[in-house]
């Protein structure tokens, strides 16, 4: 069931990708954990497990028990709220206002408050929120999970709040949840640090990132991992997209029925992560700009695709590349990028490689302006 606990609904959204796989844990009576009632973990289309996350710097910052030397347990020690998994995103808009993106796999107690045995619920949740719009118009945000269309609604604070929450929600009293339903929202697979599995400024062990430490990020199921907003002087008067590629990532792989779990042994690097054109001519082709994909792990990698997607995937073209169907451990290989604006505006699309990494396919944001 989706529960939409917001002040504007969106004019325009993507459809959902197939992402998250089960719930757990597997060949036990039930998927729930007899102390708290909720699932022991959640897992992805690309095999990550994700369990209880109580630590108190890499966590999300509301998920630690109330005694932590203890277990949890419901009602006696569980935090009102706990994340499976959560990234969130944030960048100024015009005039010192704020965008703020939430994308989480969420355990809490509905109706509450408190923490309430027998109100426990499970969801998916996505939520924007902007300040300092211009009323009335039209904002476009693109995430790595698709991309959502608003009004704004004024053009001060909470230009656009949104929240959608996709599982057991609302709740009828006394109705267990049903915690399979989180699976059929937007979210997933789960985002990692892009560093997650290397050797050179990984998470900490045994988490996807560390909640504290904002960080680049992998995982989009469309090659879009940013939090971009474009819109009427959304950044200002006369800047009309904002985007950020850094995100605060929550996630514990989970220790009961331990699953595959990415990466792969080969491990893919793109720099830089953005190009930005600048301002081109219409129908006139830029001078080509160049990504280069390295693979740091220790197999050899296999590239499946390359192709330009996104909001303007015509706008810009693959001029060359050397990379071929493999890349050997430590090798390198690159693409070039042209753009050759179609509209008097801000441009923008991604580059995305497929291939058998984790984090499958990897991106990097295009960005120009027609004139």
């Amino acid at each position: 069931m989706i529960l939409m606990a917001s002040l504007i609904v969106p004019v325009y959204s993507t459809p959902a990708p197939a992402a998250l796989a089960a719930v757990g844990p597997l060949g036990a009576a039930g998927p729930l954990d007899p102390a708290t009632k909720f699932p022991f973990w959640y897992q992805d289309a690309a095999g990550l497990r994700l369990g209880y996350c109580f630590d108190p710097v890499f966590c999300f910052l509301g998920n630690q028990l109330p005694n932590p030397t203890q277990p949890p347990s419901v009602p006696n020690n569980f935090p009102t709220e706990m994340f499976y998994w959560d990234a969130d995103a944030s960048m100024p808009t015009n005039s010192g206002g704020q965008a703020f993106m939430r994308l989480g796999m969420e355990a809490a107690f509905l109706p509450g408050p408190g923490v309430v045995d027998g109100d426990q619920v499970t969801f998916g949740r996505i939520r924007f929120r902007l300040d300092n719009l211009q009323a009335g118009a039209t904002y476009t945000i693109t995430h790595p999970y698709g991309v959502d269309t608003f009004v704004a609604q004024n053009g001060g604070v909470r230009g656009i709040n949104a929240t959608t929450d996709v599982g057991c929600v609302p709740k009828a009293a006394g109705v267990a949840c049903d915690v399979s339903l989180a699976l059929g929202s937007r979210i997933g697979p789960f985002l990692t640090w892009d560093t997650f599995g290397t050797a050179v400024d990984a998470p900490p062990a045994g988490f996807i990132g560390n909640f504290a430490v904002p960080h680049r990020v992998t995982g989009s199921p469309l090659g879009t991992n940013v939090f971009r907003v474009d819109g009427p002087n959304v950044g200002g008067p006369g800047v009309n997209s904002i985007q950020t590629d850094l995100f605060q990532v929550s996630g514990q792989i989970s220790a009961v029925n331990p699953g595959p779990v990415p990466p792969t042994p080969s491990v893919v690097q793109l720099t830089p992560a953005s190009l930005t054109f600048g301002s081109v001519t219409r129908r006139t082709t830029s001078a080509a700009q160049r990504v280069t994909l390295t693979n740091t792990g220790t197999a050899v990698l296999t590239i499946t695709s390359t192709a330009i997607g996104g909001a303007n995937p015509g706008d810009f073209a693959i001029a060359a590349r050397t990379c071929g169907a493999t890349l050997a451990p430590a090798a390198s290989c690159t693409v070039d990028v042209t753009f050759r604006p179609t509209a008097r505006k801000t441009r923008s699309a991604t580059l995305a490689i497929a291939d058998n990494a984790a984090g499958s396919p990897h991106s990097v944001a295009l960005t120009g302006t027609g004139l």
